[in-house]
């Protein structure tokens, strides 16, 4: 009678840490949701630009894009239609982890953000990729669609 009880106990406190567990990832969730995705639009020569916050469209430290951030592309792939999309990742030193520094990160995230536009209907010869030629400046990711 006490192993059935010892299971019992041991399957209770089994759930209650995977219940705990969902909730602080439901609460990191909303915490990003609350946040506006758009830190910035410009409308530029030749085209509207949109800068996105790196942190919006990625898993931290990670080239690859989050739930939030795959559907994001895809919109903007949608909201290109057959136009040119130019992908600009910012270079940030200082958040590379430990397999990428800031360099190859950028290049990662920007193949990534290629592949979610290809996949979202942005022909491949439509889609420029751009990296800046030094690491700083602004921190984030701008999409810039155009005729």
């Amino acid at each position: 009678m006490t192993s059935k009880r010892s299971m019992v106990g041991f399957i209770d406190l089994s759930l209650i840490l995977l219940g705990s567990v969902a909730l602080i990832g439901e609460l990191h969730q909303r915490e990003l949701v609350s946040h506006p995705l758009m830190s910035r639009r410009e409308h530029m020569e030749g085209g509207n630009s949109v800068t996105v916050a790196i942190g919006r469209l990625f898993e931290p430290g990670e080239a690859r894009l989050s739930v939030q951030g795959d559907s994001w592309v895809r919109n903007m792939a949608r909201t290109a239609g057959g136009r040119r999309v130019s992908v600009r990742v910012a270079i940030d030193d200082r958040h590379g982890n430990a397999r990428l520094d800031g360099w190859e990160q950028a290049a990662a995230r920007t193949a990534a953000i290629m592949y979610a536009l290809e996949r979202g209907g942005v022909p491949s010869d439509h889609i420029d990729p751009t990296v800046p030629p030094h690491a700083g400046g602004a921190e984030g990711i701008t999409v810039t669609i155009s005729d």
